[in-house]
């Protein structure tokens, strides 16, 4: 049973990293949104933010 519910996602998981940078490097179509990431950190772009500005995205973490 396991192994038949499972197999659709190995699959879903193997197609989805088919088509990265890291393994496909040649045929990789960029979006616009790593475009801007890979120019940031060319660039050296620092995102400097107060500490009360960062929310956190799990309700378990505490200070």
């Amino acid at each position: 049973m396991t192994y038949a519910t499972f197999k659709p996602c190995c699959y879903r998981l193997k197609d989805t990293l088919k088509d990265t940078m890291l393994s496909n490097p040649e045929k990789h179509q960029e979006s616009v949104e790593e475009q801007k990431i890979f120019e940031d950190i060319v660039n050296g772009v620092v995102f400097d933010v107060e500490p009360d500005d960062i929310n956190s995205v799990d309700e378990d973490v505490k200070d």
